[in-house]
C-alpha cells in the first residue's frame, strides 16, 4: 500500500510539473487586455500576424482553449500556444524558457542568475525576432511566444527554486479550491476563485472587466522597467513570509516543512489581489513592448 501511494503522490507531481504554466485563463487575461491598450495600428498589425497561422495552428489553439476550432484567434488565445505544444518533440528544449530557477539564499535575478535556457534570456531573444524578422512564421512564433513569457514571469512561482519545482512540490490545501500546489494556485486558483463561473470564457470575461481599467499613473510607472525588474518583483513575492511558500532561516528561504499548507479565505483576498495586479503589469508591459518592436 505505501508503494502504491509514494507512486500516485510521485505521479501528481510529475503531472503538475509538466502541466501548469500561467494558465489558460492568466495567460488570456494578460494578452486580451494587452491587445486593448494597444493602437489602432499596432492592433491591426497583430491581428494581420494571427490571421497568417496555418490552419493546423489555429485548430490546436482552440482546441487547447475549449474553442470552436473555427472561431477567430484572438491575442489571448495565441498566448497559450507555447503550453499547447511544448510537449511537442520540436519545443521540448523550450520547456526552461517558461521560468528562471535562483539559489534559495538569492535576493535579487540578475544576468549571471541564468547562463542558458530561462525566461529572462527568452523574452530579449523573441523581442528580438518580432523587431527584425522579415518572415511572417517567424514572426508570428515570437508574438505568441513573447506574450506567453510576460505572463510566466510576473507569476512568482516562475521565478523561484529548483528543489521543489517552483513550488510544484509544495502542497496546499483549502475550502474550495482545487488546486493541490503552490505553483497551481498562483498559477489559476487566485484568480479562477474570484468569479463564480466554471468555464474558461465566464471567469475571463468577468476578469478582464475587473481589471481592464488602469490608471494612466500606473501605466507610466510600469512601463519603463526591465525584464530583471520584472524577475524580481515575482522573487521578492515568492520570498515573502505572507506567500507561505518558504520561511527565511539563516539568510535561506527554505522549504516549508508542515505541509500541506493550508490556504484560507484572508489569503485568496489578499493575493487575489496581488495576482490581479500581476496580471495587470504584465498586460500594460506587453502592450509597451508591441508598440516598440511593431
Amino acid at each position: 500500500m505505501r508503494i502504491v501511494s509514494t507512486l500516485i503522490y510521485g505521479c501528481f507531481f510529475i503531472v503538475s510539473f509538466n502541466s501548469f504554466a500561467l494558465g489558460k485563463l492568466g495567460h488570456q487575461i494578460v494578452c486580451d487586455i494587452a491587445f486593448q491598450q494597444l493602437t489602432l495600428p499596432t492592433q491591426h498589425k497583430v491581428d494581420v500576424l494571427l490571421g497568417g497561422l496555418t490552419k493546423e495552428t489555429r485548430i490546436r489553439i482552440n482546441q487547447y482553449n475549449y474553442a470552436d476550432t473555427s472561431s477567430k484567434i484572438t491575442l489571448g488565445k495565441a498566448c497559450t500556444w507555447p503550453d499547447a505544444v511544448k510537449n511537442e518533440p520540436q519545443f521540448k528544449s523550450l520547456k526552461p524558457w517558461h521560468y528562471v530557477n535562483v539559489n534559495r539564499t538569492q535576493k535579487k535575478v540578475t544576468a549571471s542568475s541564468c547562463q542558458k535556457d530561462c525566461i529572462t534570456q527568452a523574452i530579449p531573444f523573441h523581442e528580438n525576432i518580432l523587431a527584425t524578422s522579415q518572415q511572417p512564421n517567424e514572426k508570428v512564433k515570437a508574438l505568441m511566444f513573447l506574450g506567453h513569457w510576460l505572463g510566466d514571469i510576473h507569476q512568482p512561482m516562475h521565478v523561484s527554486f529548483a528543489s521543489d519545482f517552483g513550488g510544484n512540490k509544495t502542497q496546499v490545501i483549502g475550502k474550495d479550491i482545487r488546486c493541490k500546489s503552490m505553483h497551481w494556485l498562483w498559477d489559476e486558483c487566485l484568480l479562477s476563485n474570484q468569479t463564480s463561473k466554471k468555464k474558461l470564457d465566464g471567469q475571463k470575461q468577468v476578469l478582464i472587466g475587473k481589471l481592464s481599467q488602469i490608471s494612466e499613473e500606473n501605466k507610466s510607472r510600469w512601463q519603463n522597467t526591465s525584464v530583471f525588474d520584472w524577475a524580481n518583483e515575482s522573487l521578492e513575492i515568492a520570498r515573502k513570509a505572507t506567500t507561505k511558500y518558504c520561511h527565511q532561516h539563516k539568510n535561506e528561504c527554505q522549504i516549508i516543512k508542515q505541509q500541506p499548507i493550508v490556504i484560507d479565505q484572508a489569503y485568496l483576498a489578499k493575493h487575489g489581489e496581488l495576482i490581479n495586479q500581476r496580471v495587470q503589469q504584465a498586460a500594460i508591459r506587453l502592450a509597451h513592448r508591441l508598440e516598440t518592436l511593431l
